[in-house]
């Protein structure tokens, strides 16, 4: 059953509660009224009042009523007995070596003596063997529930409110799923404490500095045409990266504001038991648009694919995406302008083939002291599905970073039929489509130019 939680953006203001949480990436901060001297098993807690900094008692000991102290206590049990059997098991060894050196008892009595020490240290090593993988299941459970093997303590117990800064174990991520069948994204934030204390407040606060940042690969990026030889262009690149003048501070103030947004729960329980909470933030109603895509510049694969438009950015790098009823796996995503693109499988009934026209290209000299370099792009695409299917084609044509650099696309050649195509000359994106019958091949010629003057180098 999924938590309504609601949230907003810095700014709002924020009425104080008796107790409340605030979680950075970092850090979090917890204001409340302590009613026992515990606290609890947090690694690197400070805590604070209005007047300064509380002296904090620090032990391997812990209230039986806290789960935490409860798997604690049961590690500790564990670690005890092990400790109580090697010492037994060195006893029994220890009698052994004593018999055989006591020449007065007879061989019969000392094989039945060593044979019974044997059948006690083999108990023994067994319920080691045994205990050794409890020890190791209960430790791995504590430490989900825990940073630190040491319980924390007021040396007295505050009379009003105190802020405990816990440096880690309070975790949260946005996470989303696209329902195909309902358009709609859903956005949920999951929320997990494994920091050793157990909270209950009045309101939460969630502060994620990196919303709105880039996280996902980039599903296109340009192929620019450099001037000279490329490690003077690198040269180039690191000086003028020395010389940037920085960011104006209000532009750079409105850049962080973007960045830090902010969620807010109400009343809410969050025991230290390393189980993530679910709340639903919101739910985007989309158009989705599906087909299959090929980005022949990069990629030898077709694939079935979603493209989204979205009103804002996500928060996250990867998005579950279902459909029929199930999810489906390992669905890549990739940013574009303005929204998503979502691989969900290989298309392999599409065969694609693509390889640059070497005997084509060629550079030859024109009147005004210009050079042309004509190249060419061969794709080869191979239909072996049994219905009629169209693949959007994506190719990368170099773009120009000086005015006196011309790029010239000629419209993409399907045998002797001319496609229609989208060009963009800023990115040297080019785009056009494909449809293939039942069983079809189907080959496509790309052909650009490129103009510039003969005394320049240029490379891409």
């Amino acid at each position: 059953m999924l938590k309504r939680l609601v949230f907003s953006f810095l700014g709002l203001a924020c009425a104080l509660q008796a107790a409340y949480l605030e979680v950075y990436r970092d850090q979090s901060r917890y204001h409340y009224r302590p009613e026992s001297t515990y606290i609890g098993f947090a690694d690197g807690m400070q805590a604070m009042d209005g007047n300064g900094a509380l002296m904090l008692r620090s032990e391997a000991t812990c209230e039986e009523a806290h789960e935490v102290c409860k798997e604690f206590m049961r590690l500790e049990a564990l670690i005890r007995r092990e400790v109580l059997l090697q010492e037994e098991y060195a006893t029994l060894e220890t009698l052994l070596g004593v018999q055989r050196l006591q020449n007065a008892i007879d061989a019969k009595t000392l094989i039945s003596q060593a044979s019974e020490i044997g059948r006690h240290k083999a108990q023994i090593a067994s319920e080691l063997t045994a205990l050794r993988e409890q020890i190791v299941q209960a430790g791995a459970q504590f430490q989900k529930q825990s940073t630190s093997d040491k319980g924390h303590f007021f040396s007295t117990l505050p009379k009003g409110e105190v802020e405990l800064v816990i440096g880690k174990g309070l975790d949260f991520e946005s996470v989303y799923l696209l329902d195909l069948d309902a358009r709609t994204l859903f956005h949920d934030l999951l929320l997990t404490n494994r920091s050793g204390v157990d909270i209950i407040v009045d309101e939460v606060r969630l502060y994620d500095r990196a919303a709105g940042a880039v996280r996902a690969p980039i599903a296109f990026s340009p192929r620019p045409i450099g001037i000279g030889a490329p490690q003077q262009l690198m040269r180039a690149n690191k000086v003028m990266l020395m010389e940037a003048a920085p960011a104006p501070a209000a532009a750079m103030a409105q850049i962080a504001q973007e960045k830090l947004r902010q969620y807010r729960l109400g009343k809410t329980v969050l025991h230290t038991d390393g189980v993530a909470q679910r709340f639903e933030v919101e739910q985007m109603q989309l158009e989705p648009v599906q087909g299959l895509r090929w980005d022949a510049y990069n990629d030898s694969a077709v694939y079935e694919t979603v493209s989204l438009e979205l009103p804002k950015p996500i928060e996250s790098d990867t998005i579950k995406v279902r459909e029929g009823g199930r999810l489906i796996e390992h669905a890549r995503m990739l940013r574009e302008e303005g929204g998503l693109r979502i691989n969900t499988a290989i298309a392999y009934e599409i065969e694609a083939q693509r390889k640059a026209l070497v005997d084509y290209a060629q550079e030859k000299g024109l009147f005004g002291g210009d050079l042309q370099k004509e190249e060419g792009i061969e794709l080869r695409l191979h239909n072996r599905d049994s219905k009629r299917r169209s693949v959007l084609v994506v190719e990368r044509i170099p773009v120009s970073t000086d005015e006196r650099i011309r790029v010239t696309v000629h419209p993409p050649m399907l045998e002797e039929t001319a496609l229609p195509y989208r060009y963009d000359e800023r990115t040297g994106k080019l785009e056009f489509d494909v449809a293939l019958d039942a069983a079809q091949h189907s080959k496509v010629l790309i052909k650009y130019t490129i103009r510039y003057p003969k005394e320049m180098t240029i490379y891409y």
